[in-house]
């Protein structure tokens, strides 16, 4: 790739060495702040007890800009998995998309997925965000993987 090219990745765009650069699709990045990565493979028996995928943070509130998920194995029995703080959901998706090796983006919403109140809003202060499920326990799948791109607002 050119120095000047860019991949088109979800909500921001990627240089060559992968670091990102812009965020485009109607991102609002909250001036003064630090627009940070995390990714976390969510297990099975995880996504049915809840896990904690960033942990909440003393006077200070989160700002999801992007997401990008992906299957490993088949979901079954479940009926949403959720990205969600503690008021609010970020974005879901129905058992019926969650396939072995699909892959969701923020920027590329598909039927099945849905962004919810809570995607790139700043969050409550104070607040975790956390990889849960709504339904029956989820079985047959192995994992999904998330990566988050946010910001941590100070209160």
């Amino acid at each position: 790739m050119s120095a000047n090219a860019a991949d088109q990745t979800s909500n921001f765009s990627v240089d060559q060495n992968g670091e990102f650069v812009v965020f485009k699709s109607g991102c609002t990045v909250a001036s003064g702040t630090i627009v940070q990565a995390a990714h976390n493979v969510v297990l099975l028996a995880e996504v049915n007890a809840g896990k904690t995928v960033l942990p909440a943070v003393p006077n200070a509130k989160y700002r999801i800009l992007a997401i990008r998920a992906q299957a490993a194995g088949a979901f079954a029995a479940l009926t949403l998995l959720r990205v969600m703080s503690s008021e609010v959901v970020v974005v879901s998706y129905t058992q019926a998309v969650l396939l072995d090796g699909s892959v969701f983006t923020t920027d590329n919403v598909i039927v099945g997925q849905t962004l919810g109140a809570g995607f790139n809003v700043d969050l409550a202060v104070n607040t975790a965000i956390t990889v849960d499920k709504t339904g029956s326990a989820a079985t047959t799948a192995t994992s999904e993987s998330f990566t988050i791109m946010y910001q941590l607002i100070p209160a």
